[in-house]
């Protein structure tokens, strides 16, 4: 079988970990392996947006190193090349919808550009300035360019599976597309639930909500019924307390039992706990035909209740991640003033789970903590997508008027904490354990026991062959960032790119 893996991920030793893992299980069951590679042929992706030439060395050379020491063939290498047109016509973007939509040669393209340019700016409101309307088109001219390499492979190799890093990205979903389009296998990769374990995802992108469903369903029924609750009552648990060690900590910074000043005990109190609207705003599974963006949401409840109820209190627990977010949600919401509103700022002391047990409801949209409330006994109203959707451990009203309804409704049961532990158990133990490749962070990361070096010799090879690009990087510099290259800009990579 031919197998063509796309091969841009070379920065971040977990993310080529995963490649080179798969490489090497598909290489040994007796595939025949072709690799199409970026070798800074791409102007600007996801995860070295600015074309950051020591970045671009760093990926190629780590790259090349390790499919040589793999053993792919030579001639089964096919670099990227420049072949969008020079005169591209990108068209001026009024809104996310009509982006979304966006198909170049039949292909959508669009929800790869909203995507990426949604997650580089922490910002749905991506259509205020000149600066987006040129970052737009950085992404759309990446992903044409992609695309065409990726036809004229597949009119080559004519694979009979295609392998890619999560998919979600301007330079990565078009090539999705196009599959499904030939219909041609695909399949796409992440993390599994700690960095020692990758999770594959048949013709499906890794935040599909039937993918998950299905992974998690199976992973449920195949499990020792015990140990299977004990594992995920210990989610919640590590959660509450945080002390999870495979998982971001949102709760340090906060004051166990501590409530807002405000808060009423005679007034009937409920809390919204928001999310980050970047990661699935351009998913099409994870659209909701009900509104556009959260705040909307916010905004309507409060203006009904303030109208109807007005001994209702609502509290918004912004999600800590928003820190240090300027974007159009978060200015929505600290613009947003109501007598029945109180707004709880990301890095306030307020404890969460301390809302959670003193409010009468609380609605989220999409977080685990709709989960996390349904498993300490408290009712829980998912008014959006969420991948435990399917587990009747929320409830799910389909309208404005079914989710008013629900909120006025005295004494609601919570659902049963039983149906909360399907998905915290995926969470815990999905994914395959690495066979070749350890994560050890980003300086000592291995594969096959040869370490993953940043700078070697041929990193500065091809950092040097490259500095005729430097005016590329000056520009996108500039574009990507809002401001002019400077010194430290040589050495300053993101972070999350080497993670």
């Amino acid at each position: 079988m031919k197998v063509l893996f796309y091969s841009n991920m070379g920065l971040a030793p977990i993310h080529l970990g995963m490649e080179l893992e798969l490489m090497k299980q598909v290489k040994l069951a007796g595939n025949d392996i072709h690799v199409l590679k970026c070798d800074n042929g791409i102007d600007s992706c996801f995860f070295n947006p600015c074309h950051n030439l020591l970045g671009c060395a760093i990926c190629t050379a780590r790259t090349d190193r390790f499919h040589q020491q793999i053993g792919i063939k030579e001639e089964n290498i096919h670099t990227i090349k420049k072949l969008a047109p020079t005169n591209l016509d990108i068209p001026l973007f009024n809104s996310l919808k009509e982006l979304l939509q966006w198909k170049y040669k039949g292909i959508n393209i669009g929800r790869g550009i909203a995507s990426s340019t949604i997650s580089l700016e922490r910002d749905y409101g991506i259509f205020e300035d000149e600066r987006q309307a040129e970052l737009l088109a950085v992404q759309a001219k990446s992903a044409i360019n992609v695309l065409l390499n990726f036809e004229q492979v597949l009119a080559s190799v004519q694979p009979d599976m295609v392998y890619l890093f999560n998919g979600r990205f301007a330079e990565q979903f078009p090539l999705l597309e196009l599959c499904s389009l030939r219909k041609i296998e695909f399949k796409t990769y992440e993390c599994g639930s700690t960095k020692q374990k990758y999770q594959v995802f048949d013709n499906a992108l890794p935040h599909s909500l039937e993918g998950i469903k299905n992974i998690m369903t199976r992973l449920w029924n195949e499990a020792e019924e015990n140990s299977r609750k004990k594992i995920a009552e210990e989610w919640y648990t590590t959660k509450r307390l945080g002390t999870s060690v495979n998982r971001v900590n949102f709760i340090k910074d906060q004051q166990s039992g501590r409530l807002p000043e405000n808060f009423d005990k005679s007034k009937r109190n409920f809390v919204f706990f928001n999310s980050s609207e970047d990661e699935m705003k351009a998913i099409g599974e994870w659209e909701n035909p009900l509104y556009s963006n959260q705040n909307d949401v916010i905004e309507k409840t409060l203006a009904y209740f303030n109208e109807h109820h007005p001994t209702f209190h609502f509290y918004v627990r912004m999600h800590p991640n928003l820190a240090k977010v300027d974007s159009v949600q978060t200015k929505g919401l600290y613009a947003m003033k109501s007598s029945n509103f109180t707004l709880i700022r990301p890095k306030d002391s307020v404890d969460s789970f301390g809302l959670v047990d003193a409010c009468e409801k609380i609605i989220s949209f999409g977080s685990t903590i709709g989960l996390e409330t349904t498993f300490w006994g408290q009712p829980s109203i998912l008014f959006g997508k969420a991948f435990y959707e399917g587990l009747d451990a929320v409830y799910i009203p389909d309208s404005y008027e079914a989710f008013f309804e629900l909120l006025k409704k005295p004494n609601l049961a919570a659902k049963p904490k039983e149906n909360t532990y399907p998905f915290a158990y995926y969470l815990e133990v999905c994914g395959i354990p690495f066979e070749y490749f350890n994560y050890d962070g980003k300086l000592n990361s291995q594969f096959e026991n040869t370490k993953m070096d940043r700078i070697t010799l041929s990193t500065i090879f091809h950092f040097l062959r490259s500095l005729g690009q430097l005016g590329n990087w000056k520009k996108l510099n500039k574009i990507v960032l809002g401001r002019s290259l400077g010194f430290k800009d040589f050495f300053k990579l993101k972070s999350h790119t080497l993670g």
